[in-house]
This record gives structure tokens, C-alpha cells and sequence, in this order.
């Protein structure tokens, strides 16, 4: 993972350095937000950096495809809810099928239907990321984006409601 970062002097001296983006909805414009070094006070506040190639690494270990980096009891202890949080004002809530929504060490856990999916996502200063997978059919799903337009709210339950009806149709599904 050579292109993940957590202080702000890395953001800045990595080539692969974007800038945030607000989406103004009533004037379909966009404008660029300024990288404020705050958010690198706190690492678990949104102070990483990373890229959609070293986000497919880290998902392939919290996965339990990279025992050697996580685990399996790091990875349950992470991902096993402690509490419940299906009441929350939170864009995964308002997904159709919805049964629970828990959270655990950094890691919620969302039953669509008969489905479970292991999440993580958040928003800082322009800049959106959603993580997801899984377990029981073994695929997941990273997002990354530098604005907050609402395709990002939709795109990870799409990704896995078309998946999940390829498999009940029968289809055949490469991971």
C-alpha cells in the first residue's frame, strides 16, 4: 500500500493527490474545496489518504484473504456489531430491504434480505469513500470519490442488489 498516507505532508508530496469537490445541486456546479490540516489531527477522523488500488489490498485483508495483515479474530472482533444503529439518520438506512443496520469497531454490519454486508464509508472536505463486502459470497466493493454528488449515497447498494439478483437468477458471476 505505497500510496496511503496519514499526515498531511504526504497527502501533499503524493502524485496520486486530488482535491475535494462540493457539488452545488441547485447550479449543477462544482467547486473545489481547500485540504485544511485539521483533519489530520485525528488519523480515525478522515486524516488517511489512500488510492483505489491500495483500497483493493486493504479490502482483500479485511476479507481474510491476507491472514498474515488481519486475522480472522481481529476481523470478527471489528465486525461484530455492538450496537445497533438502524434508527440513525444515515443514507445505508434508507436502503430497500433493510432488516438491521449494527455497528462495531469501525465496521458496521447491514442485513439487506437474506444478504449480510460488512461496511465502512465516510465524508470529509469534499472527499467521499465506501467500503463493503460480503462474506458469505466472498465480493466486495470500494468507492472513492473527490465530490458529494448523490450517486455516491446509491452506489454501493446498487453494485450488490445487481450482484445479488445475478445470483438468484442463475447467472454465472466471475469475482
Amino acid at each position: 500500500m505505497g500510496h496511503t498516507g496519514a499526515s498531511f505532508e504526504d497527502f501533499f508530496s503524493s502524485s496520486a493527490a486530488c482535491q475535494g469537490h462540493f457539488l452545488n445541486r441547485y447550479l449543477l456546479q462544482t467547486h473545489p474545496l481547500p485540504v485544511k490540516a485539521n483533519y489530520y489531527n485525528a488519523v480515525a477522523a478522515g486524516g488517511i489518504h489512500s488510492t483505489l488500488s491500495d483500497m483493493t489490498i486493504w479490502l482483500k485483508a479485511v476479507m481474510g484473504h491476507r491472514p498474515e495483515v488481519l486475522s480472522a479474530e481481529v476481523i470478527r472482533l471489528a465486525t461484530q456489531p455492538t450496537i445497533s444503529t438502524l434508527s440513525e439518520d444515515r443514507h445505508f438506512n434508507q436502503w430497500p430491504g433493510l432488516t438491521y443496520s449494527g455497528y462495531g469497531l469501525g465496521w458496521r454490519r447491514l442485513n439487506v434480505g437474506r444478504h449480510s454486508l460488512i461496511f465502512h464509508g465516510g465524508y470529509v472536505n469534499g472527499f467521499r469513500s465506501e467500503i463493503a463486502y460480503d462474506p458469505v459470497e466472498d465480493i466486495g466493493f470500494v468507492l472513492l470519490s473527490n465530490s458529494n454528488c448523490s450517486i455516491t449515497d446509491q452506489a454501493t447498494f446498487a453494485f450488490f442488489q445487481k450482484f445479488w439478483k445475478m445470483l438468484e437468477a442463475g447467472e454465472k458471476v466471475r469475482k
